[in-house]
């Protein structure tokens, strides 16, 4: 096609709410292919969620780092709503 230009996906290293579908979603329409999320509240299930996440191609895919690390009473004060 003339006229047209083909970029690769756009990658994002600093995102927060990864790990919801709806986002990645969002994101991938968007032209975002990859996002990292740096680290959300503690949970056993974060890669588990991560991993099912990735099985679908409409999603970006979601590079995670985990829980995130912070010292007693630190950042974040307040957990986030939502998060899994």
């Amino acid at each position: 096609m003339q006229g047209a230009t083909i970029l690769p996906g756009f990658i994002n290293a600093h995102i927060h709410q990864g790990y919801s579908e709806q986002n990645l979603k969002a994101w991938a329409q968007g032209g975002v292919t990859t996002v990292r999320d740096l680290g959300t509240s503690p949970s056993d299930t974060l890669f588990a969620r991560r991993d099912a996440l990735l099985k679908d191609p409409l999603n970006a895919r979601l590079v995670a780092a985990g829980p995130m690390v912070t010292v007693p009473e630190g950042y974040p004060m307040v957990p986030w709503e939502g998060v899994a």
